[in-house]
């Protein structure tokens, strides 16, 4: 590969290694929105495309959740076992276990409660998304066409010779 396809490739590995760098882990619990990104190139001749693909809901993590929308309750129940919120560990039980148990008394109950809170109150966000595009989208700019003219160097020598 040469200069502007190496450049492409590389943006993408940076972008990835930069927003799961940005993303909390204790926000992305069950691991599917780190999972879920991916960074494609497609070369067609001479031109190139790319996208970044990242899970449906990464704005609500990104910028927050605005009161007044649901989170879909399979999802939140995902978040509850993977958090251990709702099963013993070797038979011990936490406070906030106990807690839970006696109030809700079913992993369900509690995704219930717990969607309602989000509903009345919304989420804050991890801005993992927007304060680490920009300046990487910024460099990007800055660096094509340099590489560009790396490129076009090469191909006007090899063609003198």
């Amino acid at each position: 590969m040469r200069g502007v396809e190496a450049f492409i490739f590389e943006f993408g590995d940076r972008v990835i290694a930069a927003l799961e760098k940005s993303l909390p882990r204790k926000t992305d619990a069950t691991g599917n929105l780190r999972g879920t990104m991916r960074f494609t190139v497609r070369k067609f001749g001479i031109n190139y495309t790319f996208e970044l693909f990242l899970a449906d809901y990464w704005r609500a993590v990104d910028a927050g959740q605005k009161p007044g929308h649901h989170v879909p309750v399979e999802d939140l129940i995902k978040w509850i076992k993977v958090k251990g919120l709702a099963t013993k560990t070797k038979g011990y039980e936490s406070k906030l276990q106990k807690f839970a148990r006696n109030r809700f008394g079913s992993i369900r109950n509690m995704a219930y409660a717990v969607q309602e809170k989000i509903f009345e109150k919304g989420t804050k966000g991890t801005r993992f998304y927007s304060k680490v595009i920009p300046g990487l989208v910024d460099d990007f700019r800055k660096e094509l066409p340099k590489r560009l003219a790396e490129d076009l160097k090469i191909d006007i020598i090899d063609s003198l010779k």
